[in-house]
């Protein structure tokens, strides 16, 4: 698949700004390129962190949920980092999901919409039996960094 995600600036855009930071988990593309200005993506820095973290391929994909038209969960590693990215289609919702990949405990960081076109960066605790829920908002998503 040839896509150029992660637009903040699209004039037309209808989903929010953690769903298009999750497009650079979620869609995977022999030659990624990520479509915004370096002007945008330093504008939300919580986005460029991220985005500084995201690899140029992954060794690992694994599906964790979804249905077409209205939701995909993607995990990806690389190396012993794990990626998760999470995009939803229609109203507010909670997604919850296991993380059964991980092989312990540990500190994660959540990237997740904080409403009026901005995100929030925070720490959680995640592991392989512990459920991750996440609130996302209509057209919305998140992404978990597991370093």
């Amino acid at each position: 698949m040839d896509y150029t995600p992660v637009t903040f600036s699209a004039d037309s855009r209808h989903t929010t700004v953690g769903h298009e930071l999750a497009l650079a988990v979620v869609y995977e593309s022999g030659l990624q390129h990520f479509a915004d200005s370096i002007d945008e993506y330093a504008a939300r820095p919580d986005a460029e962190w991220f985005l500084e973290q995201v690899p140029a391929a992954w060794d690992e994909t694994r599906f964790l949920r979804g249905h077409p038209g209205s939701e995909a969960t993607i995990a990806r590693q690389r190396d012993d980092v794990w990626f998760v990215g999470s995009i939803t289609a229609g109203g507010q919702r909670t997604v919850e999901t296991s993380l059964p990949f991980l092989q312990a405990s540990q500190e994660a960081t959540l990237v997740r919409d904080a409403g009026d076109d901005d995100l929030r960066r925070e720490p959680v605790a995640v592991g392989p039996t512990d459920p991750l829920s996440v609130t996302v908002p209509e057209n919305g998503g998140f992404v978990l960094y597991c370093p």
